[in-house]
């Protein structure tokens, strides 16, 4: 029982150290780094906590974006041997990365990274795709120009680039996001003065999202998220399910909002607009928006601009100001005081067996 004492004694303050610091902190912060790059944003986490995103370095008076990975604690620039700008825009639980990377003459080509091997993807027709969303059956989904340089969303599965059309008397769509029952959103526009309208695709089926603007992610329990237009210079962030939508709201100091994702526990993120025009990441969660700077330490010198993705452990990348300059991060959300006593419960216990 003595050597029980002792490692107790070592183990219970590391474990309780985070619910010390403050009881409004729920999130640890991560500066993910960006491989000396002046300015890095993330765009997708999967379960594993794999990260994907891109870095812009500045070369010779220009600007270049380069893709990158973080795992387990490490970064890694996705860029091709031959230089060649890219982005990385999705990864699935399997580590299949997905985006887009440049091609000669200015095109840009959809693309994915598999065991660090790049593979573009192709085209509709025309010079132009990008692919912003994969599932763990490696269907993607994004948008490429069509042989008459018209936009359109596309899915891509077993080798082969599918046009998924448009809505009602469109004229453009754009794939943004899919599910694992191979439920598909974007955006797109109908007949009418209406510009943008949200969809879900199934099964060569486009369905109007009537009052979302645009749909950006869909979980795995078919809830979307996106924005709609609420007045001229207002948009907020909304949440549609089962033919209704949800307004998610802004928060006191904020004039507009606006969905990135979605997970599995109904938690959503994304960014506000603040009173003085600034952006601030936001996290939806139990009915109750915050602005995620007021759930990380305090005077930890980070300003969260904008939370990109959220997997279902609950934790969110994105971007935002760190030492004067954009940094990606990841939060992992602080364990809830009776979780740690029930793991510290069981360890006590397993030590116990183990003597």
């Amino acid at each position: 029982m003595n050597r029980v004492v002792i490692f107790l004694s070592m183990f219970l303050p590391l474990v309780f150290t985070p619910l010390q610091v403050s009881p409004a902190v729920q999130y640890t912060i991560m500066d993910l780094g960006t491989l000396g790059a002046p300015s890095a944003a993330t765009r997708a986490i999967n379960d594993n906590g794999e990260v994907v995103g891109f870095l812009t370095f500045r070369e010779s008076g220009h600007f270049e974006d380069h893709a990158f990975m973080w795992k387990q604690g490490n970064m890694t620039d996705l860029v091709p041997i031959d230089g060649r700008e890219c982005g990385a825009l999705a990864i699935n639980n399997s580590g299949l990365i997905v985006g887009g990377v440049d091609v000669p003459d200015n095109d840009f080509v959809a693309c994915y990274w598999e065991d660090g091997s790049l593979t573009e993807i192709g085209t509709l027709g025309g010079n132009y795709s990008v692919a912003w969303g994969v599932n763990s059956s490696g269907q993607i989904v994004g948008m490429s120009r069509d042989i008459d340089g018209i936009d359109r969303a596309f899915i891509w599965q077993n080798g082969f680039m599918t046009n998924l059309g448009t809505m009602e008397g469109g004229t453009f769509s754009f794939a943004l996001d899919i599910n694992e029952s191979g439920r598909a959103v974007g955006y797109g526009n109908i007949a009418g003065p209406q510009p943008f309208l949200g969809f879900v695709w199934q099964n060569g089926i486009m369905t109007p999202l009537e009052g979302l603007t645009s749909a950006h992610a869909i979980n795995n329990l078919d809830q979307i998220v996106g924005f709609s237009k609420i007045a001229e210079e207002e948009t907020h962030a909304f949440m549609w399910e089962d033919g209704s939508l949800t307004d998610l709201g802004i928060i006191q100091g904020s004039l507009t909002s606006v969905a990135h994702d979605i997970n599995d526990l109904t938690q959503v993120v994304g960014y506000l607009v603040m009173d003085d025009r600034s952006a601030h990441a936001m996290l939806w969660k139990n009915g109750v928006m915050s602005d995620l700077n007021d759930l990380i330490p305090a005077n930890s010198g980070w300003i969260l601009e904008e939370a990109y993705a959220i997997n279902n452990r609950g934790q969110i990348a994105g971007h935002g100001s760190f030492g004067g300059e954009i940094h990606p991060f990841l939060l992992t959300p602080v364990p809830e005081p009776g979780v740690l006593l029930i793991a510290v419960s069981l360890l006590v216990l397993w030590i116990k067996r183990s003597i």
